[in-house]
């Protein structure tokens, strides 16, 4: 199910179960932003002809984006979405763990709830230190070149 942190819930996850399926077996048109969500509703037993796949969208009359950035230090990685856990960004932590000292920055960009937050802000002071011991373990001293 797509709220992993309510296994455990079994009644209360059975409630929003048979409470989803209700619904969508009553709704005339059913309307997702993209195919996965479409074979989702088709596997849920939605009917092809009463599911609509609508991609997200921006009005480019109100939005249009600014001048391209240079190709140049620093990178910007950009999370834009919801922080829950089951999202991903702890990967996207983890793979800039080996990147720590180069010129990119990651902007995270979202709705969160404190107890997430607190979590991401957690794992981000490990993955530092991690990276930290990292860099410790693998100095090498210098050594002198004869001449």
């Amino acid at each position: 199910y797509h709220f992993p942190n309510l296994a455990g819930e079994g009644t209360l996850l059975g409630k929003i179960i048979d409470e989803e399926r209700r619904l969508l077996a009553g709704a005339d048109r059913v309307v997702t932003p993209s195919r996965t969500g479409a074979l989702y509703l088709l596997r849920l037993g939605v009917p092809r002809e009463r599911i609509d796949v609508v991609p997200n969208a921006v009005d480019t009359d109100l939005f249009s984006p600014g001048p391209v950035p240079p190709d140049e230090p620093p990178y910007r990685l950009v999370y834009e979405g919801t922080l829950a856990p089951w999202q991903g960004l702890s990967t996207v932590l983890e793979a800039l763990v080996p990147l720590r000292n180069a010129p990119v920055e990651l902007h995270v960009i979202g709705p969160c709830r404190a107890l997430w937050r607190a979590e991401i802000r957690r794992q981000a002071r490990a993955l530092r230190r991690h990276a930290r011991r990292h860099e410790a373990a693998h100095h090498v001293a210098p050594r002198p070149v004869a001449a």
